[in-house]
């Protein structure tokens, strides 16, 4: 990572900046809040940058970001999963708009729909309480790794280091962070993301839902489509 939070003073502060008047602070990681350490690479081509202590759980670790793609539910709330997937149906356009927000304009619909196929095999869906305002960061952070393309890196997406299962995002909404970071994956440097859970007020063209899903060509309903 070539940024850092101040133990000091808090502020976010890039690698080059902290080794010419910060060496005396101690580097904190802007997910996990743990301590990190300035790594000078003898490699050619990789540079002096912060890396987290052994054994550290944050998402930003690898193996520890591959927790997001075994989260399951316990107990299933099927009622309030029926609820939510046609709040989404209605919705689907302020879905999309939302995960493209913190994606980028890479975001493709095919991708899109990748993301909620992959949400339904995991039955994301059936988490207790979930609440319509989440999903998208949850279909961001479950997809796992996106591909590279000539429009955007390789990239994944983390939530607070403390988060041990989704439904802690609504359901314990005051000790999780409401951050969404997205994170670049080859060279770990992040941008960070608030959720917004007042969503409302996107527009999107009325043949939107039939694009996206293809049900011109399949002459089906989208809960049919989806198969959920």
């Amino acid at each position: 990572m070539k940024h850092a939070k101040s133990l000091i003073n808090g502020k976010k502060i890039n690698i080059q900046e902290w080794e010419f008047s910060h060496k005396e602070d101690t580097p904190i990681c802007l997910v996990c809040n743990n301590e990190l350490y300035v790594k000078a690479h003898p490699s050619p081509g990789v540079t002096t940058h912060f890396s987290h202590y052994k054994n550290a759980d944050c998402p930003l670790v690898k193996d520890h970001h591959q927790r997001y793609q075994t989260l399951r539910p316990g107990i299933q709330d099927k009622e309030n999963g029926e609820q939510v997937k046609q709040l989404f149906v209605n919705n689907i356009g302020i879905m999309f708009a939302e995960c493209k927000r913190i994606f980028g304009d890479g975001l493709t619909h095919a991708v899109f729909k990748e993301m909620i196929k992959k949400a339904t095999e995991r039955d994301i869906w059936f988490y207790k309480g979930l609440k319509i305002e989440y999903v998208p960061y949850v279909l961001l952070v479950n997809y796992g790794v996106f591909k590279k393309t000539n429009k955007t890196p390789k990239i994944h997406f983390v939530l607070d280091a403390n988060l041990s299962n989704y439904d802690e995002l609504w359901n314990k909404s005051k000790n999780i962070k409401h951050t969404i970071w997205r994170v670049f994956t080859e060279s770990l440097e992040i941008e960070e993301y608030k959720m917004d859970t007042n969503l409302g007020g996107t527009r999107v063209p009325h043949y939107f839902i039939d694009y996206i899903f293809d049900l011109q060509v399949k002459k089906k309903s989208v809960t049919e489509f989806l198969k959920w």
